[in-house]
C-alpha cells in the first residue's frame, strides 16, 4: 500500500488539475469493465493528497469485498459475528494490498469548500486475470496442507493432522478475497474445507480411565498404573498428548503422557498429599501444534473444548497429626500463612507435641542488606530465608526438608518496617506455595 501511494504522490504533481469541477465528483462512475474509486480529504489536513488517494482506492476495495463477501468464505462458514467482522476488516485491507495496474482518472482541489478529490478506475478484466493467477498459487499450497491434514488424519495422528490445517489456514487467510477452489474439483472451496475440517477434527473423540475409582491412603506410597485410552470414532488414537491436574485435591502424579499404538497414554500416581476424603485427577487432551499458530482462524479452532474425564480418589480418613515447633520467627505472618497452608491441606494440627505423629521443626529468617540505588528512591535489600524440617515424632527420623535461601527482595527505604515485613512475607509465601507441597513427606501411619 505504501509503494502504491509512493507512486500516487509522484505521479500527481505532473498531471493536470481540473479547473472546473469534474463529473465523477457529483456521480460516481460506474461500468461493467472498470471499477471507479472516489476518495477525499480535507485541504487543512497534512499529506491531504496521500489520504484522499487511498481513500479513492479503499472506495475500489469496498466495490470488490461486496462480491467477495457474498462468494467466498466469509459467506461459506459459520463463524461468530466478532471473528466474521474482524475477518472482513482484515480481508479488505489485503484487498487493498493487491490492487495493480489502476490509473488516475483525475484530481481536484475545491478551494470554497477546502476538500481535495482524487478518482482512480481498475480494469476489471485485468483485475481478474490477477486474482484467478494468485488465486491458482494460493489454492495449491492450501490444497497440499490439506492433503497432508486428510492423510494424518486417517492414520489417527490428529495432532499432525491439526498442524496442518492450521498451517493450510494461516496460508490462505490472507487471500480470502480470492476463489480458492481447487482446480480439478471447482466445488472444493479450499478455505472453507480447511476450516470445517479443523473445528470436527476432535469430533466423535472419548477419553476412558481404568481405574475410574480407587480407594488410596493419603500420605502413604503408591505405585499405581492410570490408563487413559483415546479413541475417536472408536479407532485408537496414537501419539496424542494427555494432560492431568487434581480438580480437587493434591498428590503426585505423572503430569503429562503421549497414547501409544493402541491410543492408551499411561500415568503413574505415586502420592496424595491433601486431606480431602474425595478428589478427582482430571484428564484431558493437550491440544499442542507443532508450531505457532499465528492465524485468526487457526486459533478460533484452538480455543474448543475438548473431551475429558476423571479419575475419583476415595482417601481413606487418616488422622496424621502434626505439631509445630518455631525456632526463629522473624517473619511472624509468613510462619501464619505456612502453618495455616499445612494445617488445612496436609495435616492436622495439635498442640501438644506428645500427641503428633509428625514434629516440624521451621525457621523464618529476615536479613536486611545493603542499599540498592534507584533512579526515584533508593531499596534496601532484603533477604528472607525459611526453614521447615520434617521428624517421625515416634522414632526422630527426619522424613523430609524444605529449604528456601535467602529470597532477595528490594523494598522501598521509605517504607515502615511494616510495610517492609509485609512484602517480604508476600514474595516468600508465593515460592512457598509453590514448592512445598512437593516436599511433603510420604507418611505410614
Amino acid at each position: 500500500m505504501k509503494r502504491i501511494l509512493t507512486a500516487i504522490i509522484l505521479t500527481i504533481p505532473f498531471l493536470s488539475v481540473f479547473a472546473a469541477t469534474p463529473k465523477w465528483i457529483s456521480s460516481h462512475e460506474s461500468s461493467a469493465t472498470e471499477y471507479y474509486g472516489l476518495g477525499m480529504a480535507s485541504m487543512n489536513s497534512g499529506n491531504y493528497i496521500e489520504k484522499a488517494s487511498e481513500n479513492a482506492l479503499i472506495d475500489i476495495a469496498r466495490q470488490i469485498m461486496v462480491k467477495v463477501q457474498n462468494e467466498t468464505f466469509l459467506s461459506m462458514v459459520e463463524t461468530n459475528n466478532q471473528i466474521k467482522e474482524t475477518l472482513a476488516q482484515k480481508t479488505q485491507m489485503e484487498v487493498l494490498n493487491f490492487l495493480t495496474g489502476q490509473e488516475l482518472v483525475g484530481q481536484y482541489a475545491d478551494k470554497k469548500t477546502e476538500v481535495y478529490y482524487v478518482c482512480y478506475k481498475l480494469n476489471k478484466a485485468a483485475y481478474n486475470a490477477a486474482v484467478h493467477a494468485k488465486s491458482d498459487e494460493i489454492a495449491s499450497i492450501g490444497y497440499d496442507y490439506l492433503r497432508q491434514g486428510d492423510e494424518a488424519l486417517k492414520r489417527g495422528e490428529l495432532q499432525r493432522a491439526y498442524s496442518m490445517y492450521s498451517r493450510g489456514l494461516d496460508v490462505v487467510e490472507p487471500w480470502l478475497f480470492l476463489p480458492l477452489r481447487d482446480m480439478k474439483d471447482p466445488n472444493l472451496h479450499i478455505p472453507t474445507m480447511l476450516y470445517q475440517r479443523s473445528i470436527s477434527i476432535y469430533d466423535g473423540l472419548s477419553l476412558t480411565v481404568t481405574p475410574s475409582q480407587l480407594d488410596v491412603a493419603p500420605f502413604a506410597p503408591l505405585s499405581q498404573d492410570i490408563r487413559v485410552q483415546v479413541l475417536r470414532q472408536g479407532t485408537p488414537v496414537a501419539n496424542m498428548p494427555v494432560r492431568v491436574t487434581f480438580a480437587v485435591g493434591t498428590g503426585e502424579i505423572t503430569s503429562e503422557a503421549k497414547t501409544d499404538a493402541n491410543g492408551i497414554a499411561h500415568f503413574l500416581l505415586s502420592k496424595i498429599t491433601g486431606k480431602e476424603t474425595v478428589q478427582i485427577c482430571r484428564f484431558q487432551l493437550s491440544q499442542v501444534a507443532e508450531r505457532e499458530i499465528t492465524g485468526i482462524l487457526a486459533k478460533n479452532v484452538s480455543v474448543q473444548t475438548l473431551p475429558q474425564t476423571d479419575l475419583t480418589l476415595s482417601v481413606q480418613e487418616q488422622q496424621i497429626k502434626a505439631y509445630i515447633h518455631v525456632s526463629t520467627d522473624d517473619l511472624p505472618a509468613l510462619k501464619k500463612q505456612i502453618e495455616a497452608m499445612l494445617g488445612n491441606n496436609h495435616f492436622n494440627m495439635v498442640a501438644d507435641p506428645d500427641d503428633a505423629d509428625v514434629f516440624i521443626e521451621m525457621r523464618t529468617v529476615l536479613e536486611i542488606g545493603g542499599t540498592v540505588k534507584g533512579e526515584i528512591y533508593d531499596l534496601n535489600e532484603c533477604l528472607v530465608s525459611v526453614q521447615i524440617n520434617f521428624y517421625d515424632y515416634h522414632t526422630n527420623q527426619q522424613l523430609s526438608s524444605y529449604h528456601l535461601s535467602q529470597l532477595r527482595v528490594l523494598c522501598n527505604q521509605q517504607n515502615t518496617m511494616e510495610q517492609t515485613l509485609v512484602q517480604c512475607t508476600r514474595e516468600a509465601m508465593k515460592r512457598v506455595k509453590r514448592e512445598l507441597p512437593r516436599k511433603i513427606p510420604i507418611i505410614k501411619k
